[in-house]
């Protein structure tokens, strides 16, 4: 396609996309206006109406749909081009919210100093080079991308295999649009006969230096493990007798808040360090006592490092807070009964810590079929309110089964909460179809290297957490059991397809533009690399991977 063109469309198109305020659990079902305008206006779609549709997600209380339409080529192969439409929302805009949906505008009011900003910010503002607004980077610059490159696939009377165009909801949140996703392949995949041989995403990419983008041939992967503290209640004039929850869980959080031990390398990708996201007691108004329970979620975000590996390194870390708690108590109760003149015992408590799993057949053990049926009347209770986050979910059903526990002294439970991403590379891969993509790969940074004297680097793993995640499969069963047992609400509040992600299993890669700043009020995406240099690298790929 003519690049001059195919700028004008993807400008076009990321415009009108960026106009449509689909913030996250909130309106994102108002860009499916924006899908059906465009299906209606490409002559492929309205001859062929079967080829596209909106697919529901099952059991999405927000009844969310996936968008997908399908260019059928002349060979079974086909190459999946995957997105997420929903953005975070624009509050952080302050008093230039009303623009933070208009590009060009939001971009030229900081260039009229409309908003303090760095100065390496104010000097991309200005340079023509960049363009600001939500969801320009993360990520409709991405599906504008890809959208302008089908229109001009659908031109062609031979294109060479098929494409399957997916966009969904959710993906900053528990990417349910994703799980619908997988159904939907798999329903195309036996309709049409289809062979897929690689998953494409337009997510932006982040730079090390300045003159180097980034493609990606797998994704990181992410747990959330919670902590539930419970303690022991009692009036602070007889602190002794009590046991703070707060005391162990900030023991906790000191150990592994950016622990090295978490960080791996594979390949030229180096994970980021682990960090809490939410850190709270159970006290709903001030009383004082103790606090009788403390919680806080955890996320780790893993290359090769599997479920039980990390889970393993957190039960000896709250093994080792709790006993130093203990131990500092004892130290401070001897100095106490010192001054006071009274004899010193020995404060009773013991460390306990337990994956969920155990402590659910402990409550299974103690209470049978009341515990049964308590704990899915609170799970009944969970589904039908929508509001209540993944995380109180999960310590709500911890509650639930610690009443049900006789044993009532001090204990740390550790669980998984949603969301959960497998780490995914093309490694896992075997047979032609992983072989050809690292090749091809290969050759499209040959070509940045040729066309735009890039060094272009093929990094392992996209740091940033994408839909990949869901591409495929390649752990044990082993795993999935893990992760069910020990995720209160698996199956019900949370569930993902793994059996049938494993079924679908193929290649990913990720060829985005470059990105900035993405969530935050100075989100920008780099022009040259939207309107020019990535379509035509994604363009290469793509007609590489299809060729015979």
């Amino acid at each position: 396609m003519e690049h001059t063109k195919l700028q004008q469309r993807i400008e076009k198109l990321l415009l009108a996309a960026v106009k449509y305020p689909s913030f996250t659990n909130a309106n994102e079902n108002c860009m499916e206006d924006f899908f059906a305008a465009w299906v209606s206006t490409t002559p492929y779609f309205t001859h062929q109406p079967a080829n596209f549709g909106f697919y529901p997600i099952p059991e999405d209380h927000l009844q969310r749909r996936v968008f997908w339409c399908l260019l059928q080529g002349k060979s079974a192969q086909t190459v999946v081009l995957v997105n997420h439409h929903d953005v975070v929302d624009t509050k952080d805009f302050g008093n230039l919210e009303p623009l933070a949906l208009e590009p060009h505008l939001i971009t030229a009011a900081y260039c009229r100093g409309e908003r303090e900003l760095a100065p390496e910010i104010a000097a991309e503002a200005a340079s023509g080079e960049w363009l600001f607004g939500r969801g320009v980077g993360d990520m409709k610059g991405g599906i504008a991308l890809q959208l302008a490159l089908l229109e001009g696939y659908m031109e062609e009377p031979d294109f060479p295999g098929n494409i399957v165009f997916i966009s969904v909801p959710d993906e900053e949140n528990l990417s349910a649009g994703m799980m619908g996703a997988v159904r939907l392949l798999k329903e195309l995949q036996e309709k049409h006969g289809l062979e897929y041989t690689l998953m494409l995403n337009c997510e932006p990419h982040t730079r090390l230096q300045e003159e180097a983008p980034v493609v990606s041939i797998g994704s990181i992967g992410k747990l959330l493990p919670v902590f539930y503290v419970r303690g022991k209640l009692v009036h602070v004039a007889h602190v002794y007798e009590g046991l703070n929850p707060l005391n162990i869980l900030g023991d906790i959080i000191h150990r592994s808040e950016l622990n090295p031990d978490f960080i791996e390398r594979v390949g030229n990708t180096v994970s980021p360090p682990p960090t809490y996201l939410a850190a709270r007691d159970s006290k709903v108004i001030y009383d004082v006592s103790l606090p009788l329970a403390a919680m806080a979620c955890f996320s780790v975000l893993t290359l090769k490092q599997t479920p039980a590996e990390v889970l393993q390194k957190l039960k000896d870390i709250a093994y080792a807070a709790f006993d130093a708690v203990v131990a500092d108590a004892n130290y401070s109760y001897r100095r106490f009964c010192r001054l006071a003149g009274v004899k010193y015992n020995h404060l009773p408590w013991q460390s306990r810590v337990l994956f969920f799993d155990e402590l659910y057949a402990e409550a299974l053990r103690d209470a049978g079929d009341t515990f049964v049926a308590a704990y899915e009347e609170t799970l009944r209770f969970l589904v039908e309110r929508i509001e209540i986050s993944a995380i109180d979910c999960v310590s709500s059903l911890i509650e639930t089964t610690l009443l049900h526990v006789k044993d009532a002294s001090p204990v740390v439970v550790i669980a998984l909460s949603p969301p959960y991403y497998p780490g995914v590379h093309n490694s896992a891969l075997q047979g032609q179809a992983a072989e050809k993509v690292a090749q091809v790969l290969q050759d499209v940074a040959a070509l940045a290297a040729t066309l735009y004297s890039e060094p272009l680097l093929v990094e392992d793993y996209f740091v940033a957490i994408s839909d990949l995640s869901y591409a495929m499969f390649t752990a044990g069963a082993e795993d999935v059991a893990l992760i069910g047992q020990n995720m209160p609400g698996w199956g019900e509040i949370y569930h993902i397809p793994l059996d049938l992600v494993r079924e679908l299993s193929m290649p990913v890669a990720n060829i985005g533009p470059w990105g900035k700043d993405l969530h935050k009020y100075s989100e920008r995406v780099y022009l040259p690399d939207l309107y020019y240099r990535t379509p035509v690298l994604v363009d290469y790929a793509i007609r590489r991977i299809l060729e015979r």
